[in-house]
Formats: C-alpha cells, structure tokens, sequence
C-alpha cells in the first residue's frame, strides 16, 4: 500500500494532541473501545435489517505479512516486530451501511462527507442524525491507542448504481515528538505524526484500495477474520499490535489474588463483560424500541441470555421497565429474567420491582421526563448462591468493596449505552445502604422523543450535548442564559423516589417471624370481626347496617406469606344480604384517627406506607383469578363481575371495587398482596357496600 503523509497546516491536529483528545483516566481503554466502536457500529445501521451484528475478535497474526505493506515504516515494524506472532483485535459488524460516501475529500459536495471520511480522514465531525450516539466525533481516537497507533479499516458497500464495492485504508497516529516515532518526513517538513495507506492518485495523495484480490491477501494475514461476502455490507476495524498489558494493567499487579476475576487477564473476557456493561439495554433485546437492537459475539461465540452474566439481565429487565413505561405489559414480547424467577421461586423470595415517573412541567410538551425502575435484588436472584457463583454487581463494575452496601444507579438516553454507573452524588444522595445480602439496583431512562416547548428540539438533544466527549456524565447547560435545570432534577428526584420506596428499618424477610408473631402482627393490621358501613341509602353506625345485617370477614391466620418489602393477607368475605357494590379500602391508622389513602397523601403530602401490589380472588371451587397491578390497570373482569383498581391522585393502588350486574350474596375468598414501604405503619381495611 501507498504511503500519504500528513503535513503540518492551519488549524490541524497534530498525532500527540490526537491521542490526547479522549483520555478518559476514570475507564479503561477496553470499556472505551467497545463503547465507541458499537456505538460507531450502531450509528451505521441498515435501515431495512431488523439488528446490527457486531463481532469482536482477538487473535493473533504474522507480523511480516502486514509490516511489507505498509510502505515508509515496513523496515521499523519489522525490527521492531520481527516475524513474531502478535496479537490483534478486530471489530465486525454487519447490517449496517459501511464505510460509505467518496474517496476522498476533493469530492465532497454540499458538505456530505460520508461514513468513510468522518471515520478515518476527518476529526470532530460526529454523526448528526437522529438518535446517534457520538455528539463530539472524537470517540473514534480510541482506536489508536489500543495497539501501537496503526488502524486498518476494511468495509464494504452497496453504491447507488447498486453494485457492490470493498474498502481498505490503513492509518497510523503516534507522538511525532517521540524518539521512536516511525513515520518519515514529508520534504523535510516538520512531522505531524499521522499518516494513510492506500492507492496512491498523485504525489502524497491516496484513496482506499478498492481491489477485492490485494484487499483479500492483506485480510488474510489476519488468523481468522473473515471477508465480506459477495452481497455483505457493513465494516471491520483491525488493530494489530496491541499491548496486553497495557490493555489490562491489573497483570501487573503485585497481588496475585487480584486475579481472580474471569476478566482480570483475558482480553476476549474483558471485551464479554464491557459488552454488557455498556449496551445490555440493546444486547439481544427486542423490545428495544428506539431503533435496531444488537447480537454481538466474541471470537464466534454469540452473546446469549444463557451466558450472559446474571446482574445485566437484571438491568435489561430494568431497562424495559423503564423504557416502555405505562406500556410495558402490553408490548413486552418476552418474559422477562426477573418474571421468570418470580415464576420460579417460593413466596418470600420474590422481588418487587418500581417504576416511577420523572416529571418537570411547564418547559416541554409532555411532564414525563422520564422513568426510573429499580428493585433490591437478593443473591438467590443474582445467582450468587451455590451451585452458580456468580459475581456480585460491585465485582462486574470494579466498584471498590467498601461501596458495596450503597445503591449502583445508571441511566441511558435513545441510544441505548449506558453513561456510568453511579454508587455516589446526586443520583444516589439520598438512597439508603442496603444490608450485607441485598443490592439495591436502578435506572434511569430518558422519555428522548419529549420536546420543548418553545422549540422543535427534543430531550435527546438536549441530553446528548450535556455529555462530555467521552459520554460519562450529564450536566446542566445554559440554554439562551437560562440554566433550564432539567438534568439536575432528573438526578435528585431519580434519587428520590428510589428513597421512598425503601426505608431504614429493616425488612421483615430478616425477622424470624413465627406463628405467634405473625398472629401479633396480623392484629396490628387488621380491625375486628364486622366492621364497615353501608354506602348509600340508610347508613348505620357501629360497622352494622340499619337492619343489623353485618360484614362478616376473617383473616387466616394460618396462611400469611411473608416476603421482603411485604406480605400476602388472605381473606374470607361473606355478605349477609344482597349487593350491587362491595368496595374494599386501605386506610392508615395514625392513633387519633384513620386517614384515607387519599387524604394521606393530600393532607400528610407524603407517599403512602403501603401499596397494593397484587391481588386474589376466589369465587367458589373453580373460579380464581389472579392479578398483578401495575400503574396502567384501571380494572379487570372476573366472569360477570367487574373488578375497578382504587388509586390515589398520584397512581398508588390502595383498594378495589367489585361491580355486580344484579344483586347477589357475595362471598368469597381474595388475597392481597401489599408492598410495605414504612414498616411501622398500622393499616386496616374499610369496607363499603350498595
């Protein structure tokens, strides 16, 4: 290949502030390689493929073969490598587009550079449609310095005419100040330490090579990439020469039992763990609804549910929550990992998940700013226990073992990567630490397609120019002089809410609660035998009707469940003369009086003690049905009757109405389930009939 050597000129960047420009001390090179190269990858999509299919590969080449290439530093690389077997690493997609647009930047008209010259020619030029990840173009200098600065990018394309064309162009960055530097002088200029390979058009001038035989004989000196096939688009990014110690810093370490992580000396383990840190909420997820979701693999072997790692599918879980909202039981495909364990697994070892809104009014089209799902998750879940071993989230994201009882927090916008992981500041400030044997997990996304109001720009834009070049952070930017604040209350409310759900006191799935107890505590809930009042027409006092028929309603005792934030309350109703209504109400009992959930919140303005999370009913032998409330359910029907779900003003589920169509003897059997957020309140039930 042809050598084209970069000269020094006016406002041009020079290959030591390059390799500077994404420096980033707070991650390691890998996690920023997967995290631009798939958003890269990504930001490329086929529009008319369901998914993008990336694979990562970590192998080793002959040196030689390569090194004769690469005309003006084949004799450097050879003494410096010479005839060695060294290692490479390789990043695949396809169902995208590829390396698109013309040669070279002297064809650049209306300003459409094209994939191809934003990637490898030009710097600062960022992707700038809808939904793309990058809004800097500086994320794509990682690929210089995960080996020695060189970087060879093969694609291949469908040209207008509709034929097929293949891509190659190597380039190197290095410290031209470096006594080691091996790119030569052009005319004895001053050296700017970057330089292309391709088919030479004029005097230092070059294009990609376009040639599928010389594109196929440099591919080939690679162990085990293989080429595009004959109607394939998409793009590989080869960089050889790469530094294993570098790349994973803990090799070095001086003790030996800081190597007992998969991942702590195995790049092709580490690219499997930074894959799911970053892009679980697209990994493998069809419910993704922002665009196309992703399939990655590994040297051949493709990422799946079965050997994903047990915290991210938790997360992904999370995410779809949170992503689909108000929508999720309606258009989630699939079970998910957190339903099929509830599926699984005995009464008081299912987990509670929470979906809460974010809200800011008057500034955008839409109050939802966006939603937080989040959940404690016991080491049964994360299949932490014997015979699975799994890691615990602290061990996945390298959080330090003294932060291991503080709540872990990410957020995302539409692409789907995940921004940081956060056990600290505002997201988490004003979060309770779990105990030994929880983890407490949550995330925040963004409603992205929200617009403002005095504006057609929409959320995502916003939040996409709040991140730094390295998409780590969110911060609040001036918008014509006005801080609009909206990331800081997204932060300090995600915090919030997550706060509220979960109390100081511990939980109950920790007390040895025996019979005796569990009787006590029953008492603590319930009022006696033959309470209520009828609503409508002639009303009586003392619980009894104006004809002394009464309410006649038992607990058993004998059958409570009890599970982590809650307990099942099993009932037997009967009522004693015809009704058309039996509404069934949760109050709280503050000593002086009994305060309905909705003056509670209005009058108390704080959220409830306690929520109804599911419910059972039972009419006769064969006629059961069970329901879980989420924040969509208005009601259900259960035959010929009508069940209506009580809210507060703010959402919360804190009773039900039962509809008859004709006037009936109502007797039944009903079990609720009852997420007990403040453990020390005292709760009873109200009922009222017509």
């Amino acid at each position: 290949m042809d050598i084209e050597i970069a000269v020094p000129d006016r406002m041009s960047q020079s290959g030591k502030s390059l390799l500077s420009l994404i420096q980033n001390n707070s991650m390691e090179t890998l996690d920023l390689l997967v995290r631009e190269s798939i958003q890269n990858s990504l930001d490329a999509k086929d529009e008319s493929k369901d998914n993008v299919k990336i694979d990562f590969f970590y192998n080793n080449f002959e040196s030689k073969g390569l090194n004769d290439e690469l005309e003006g530093i084949s004799d450097e690389l050879n003494i410096k490598y010479n005839n060695e077997s060294t290692e490479y690493i390789a990043i695949r997609d396809t169902n995208t587009v590829g390396l698109t647009g013309v040669l070279h930047a002297d064809e650049v008209q209306n300003n459409e550079y094209g994939n191809l010259l934003k990637l490898v020619y030009e710097i600062s030029k960022a992707q700038d449609s809808e939904g793309a990840g990058g809004s800097w173009g500086l994320g794509k200098t990682v690929y210089f310095r995960v080996g020695i600065g060189l970087v060879l990018y093969y694609s291949r394309i469908k040209l207008e005419t509709g034929k097929y064309e293949s891509r190659l162009v190597a380039c190197f960055v290095e410290d031209e100040t470096s006594k080691d530097s091996m790119i030569p002088k052009y005319l004895n200029r001053n050296k700017r330490g970057i330089a292309w390979w391709g088919k030479k058009t004029e005097e230092n001038k070059t294009i990609p090579i376009t040639d599928e035989s010389e594109i196929k004989k440099i591919i080939e000196n690679f162990t085990g990439l293989p080429i595009f096939e004959e109607r394939e688009t998409g793009t590989m990014i080869i960089i050889p020469y790469i530094d294993k110690e570098r790349l994973l810093p803990i090799i070095n370490s001086e003790n030996e039992m800081s190597l007992r992580l998969p991942w702590d000396n195995k790049i092709d383990e580490y690219l499997k763990l930074a894959i799911q840190k970053w892009y679980i909420p697209r990994l493998n997820n069809e419910d993704y609804k922002y665009g196309k979701w992703l399939e990655a693999k590994i040297n051949g072997v493709k990422l799946s549910h079965k050997n994903i790692y047990p915290y991210f599918s938790i997360l992904q879980s999370l995410y779809n929550r949170a992503s689909l909202g108000e929508e999720y039981k309606t258009k989630n495909k699939y079970k998910d990992f957190i339903e099929y364990y509830n599926d699984n697994i005995s009464e008081e070892d299912k987990v509670m998940t929470y979906t809460q809104k974010i809200t800011k009014n008057k500034i955008l089209d839409e109050s939802l700013v966006g939603n937080v799902s989040f959940l404690k998750a016991n080491k049964k879940l994360l299949h932490m226990l014997s015979p699975n071993n799994s890691h615990s989230p602290y061990e996945y994201l390298n959080i330090q073992e003294s932060e291991s009882d503080k709540a872990i927090v990410t957020f995302t916008r539409q692409p789907g990567m995940l921004v940081s992981y956060e056990t600290e500041g505002l997201w988490t400030k004003t979060i309770l630490n779990s105990n030994k044997d929880e983890y407490l997990i949550g995330i925040f996304v963004l409603n992205s397609k929200n617009k403002f109001k005095e504006s057609e720009k929409t959320l995502e834009e916003y939040i996409r120019k709040s991140e730094k070049a390295d998409h780590t952070s969110w911060e609040d930017y001036n918008v014509n002089n006005k801080d609009l604040k909206i990331i800081s209350k997204i932060k300090d409310d995600t915090a919030k809410k997550i706060a509220q759900a979960f109390t100081e006191e511990e939980d109950i799935s920790d007390r040895k609660l025996n019979t005796n107890i569990g009787n006590e505590f029953a008492k603590i809930l319930l009022p006696p035998q033959g309470f209520g009042r009828k609503s409508g027409g002639n009303k009586a006092k003392g619980g009894v009707t104006k004809n002394n028929k009464k309410v006649s309603s038992n607990i058993l005792l004998d059958t409570i469940k009890y599970y982590s934030n809650g307990m099942v309350l099993p009932f037997e109703l009967s009522l004693k003369e015809p009704v058309l209504e039996c509404t069934i109400k949760m109050q709280i009992d503050t000593g002086s009086s009994k305060k309905s959930a909705e003056k509670w919140e209005t009058e108390m303005g704080v959220g409830l003690p306690a929520m109804i999370e599911a419910l059972s009913i039972r009419l006769g032998e064969n006629q059961k049905y069970d329901f879980q409330i989420n924040s969509s359910d208005s009601g259900y029907k259960i035959g010929d009757k009508e069940v209506e779900i009580l809210r507060t003003t703010s959402g919360k589920p804190y009773g039900f109405k039962i509809k008859l169509k004709e006037p009936e003897l109502l007797e039944m059997q009903y079990e609720i389930k009852i997420n007990i957020i403040k453990k020390d309140a005292k709760l009873v039930f109200e009922y009222n009939y017509i």
